[in-house]
């Protein structure tokens, strides 16, 4: 069976580097088709609205200062153009590469590819990407069954996967990319987050747990399976009381 990477949508270092990333975008388009956009206040604080009348980014260099890029990696191949390292420089060495002049990686050395991978990042031949839904917010899975944005009224302890719908730049990558989507109960979420926190000794949020849940529901299989724990922001009251248990 091909690998599976699994992709719950709820997703520091030291500037070390500068590593150029370059994209592929949509035509220029001046006007947002968000419903919500208003409630977005990052695109506004940029004003992002006035910039897309000139471009939205096709053929554009984006220059990530960060702790370096792993330039081997298979989901930016083809994606990155030469950058530097500035680390114990003087003026500038190395070529932006996340393990820097001395060849050796750091765990925190990790996070400019991880910022890059979410510019331009592209899943290899071969990785099927799985997208995982409470039962009772399945906005992205309906989307894709439809075709087209459906609105709902969701209904799940998970805060981070209860969007009313999936937008329609949402759902024009994840139907390129061949995302495929399955669900899990809100019972397999909870049971997800205390074996997370139980194992792994992380505190995630129910959303986080959601690829967990999955896997351990055997709602996914594949030779080498990465389940994404993102997102913390739960409160204590609610963490408290799946922790405890049914």
């Amino acid at each position: 069976m091909r690998p599976a990477r699994l992709v719950a949508t709820a997703a520091a270092g030291l500037t070390a580097a500068v590593t150029a990333v370059a994209l592929t975008a949509s035509p220029a388009s001046a006007a947002p088709n968000d419903p919500l956009y208003a409630a977005q206040y990052g695109p506004q604080q940029v004003h992002a609205e006035q910039a897309w009348a000139t471009s939205t980014g096709a053929g554009a260099v984006i220059a990530v200062v960060d702790s370096g890029v792993d330039l081997g990696h298979a989901d930016l191949a083809g994606k990155l153009v030469p950058g530097a390292t500035f680390v114990d420089c003087d003026p500038s060495c190395g070529n932006g590469d996340w393990r820097g002049p001395d060849g050796v990686g750091q765990p925190d050395d990790a996070h400019g590819t991880h910022v890059s991978g979410i510019a331009a990042a592209v899943a290899p031949r071969g990785v099927r990407v799985v997208g995982v839904e409470p039962e009772g917010s399945r906005a992205l899975g309906l989307a894709l069954e439809a075709g087209a944005p459906v609105s709902l009224v969701p209904e799940t302890r998970a805060g981070g996967l209860d969007a009313p719908y999936a937008g329609e730049n949402a759902l024009a990558v994840c139907r390129a990319a061949g995302v495929e989507v399955v669900t899990v109960t809100e019972e397999e979420i909870e049971a997800a987050m205390r074996r997370v926190y139980a194992d792994a000794k992380l505190a995630c949020e129910p959303a986080g747990a959601a690829a967990v849940a999955a896997v351990l529901g055997g709602k996914l299989r594949g030779d080498f399976v990465v389940a994404v724990v993102s997102g913390g922001n739960v409160g204590a009251e609610i963490a408290s009381g799946i922790l405890a248990g049914p």
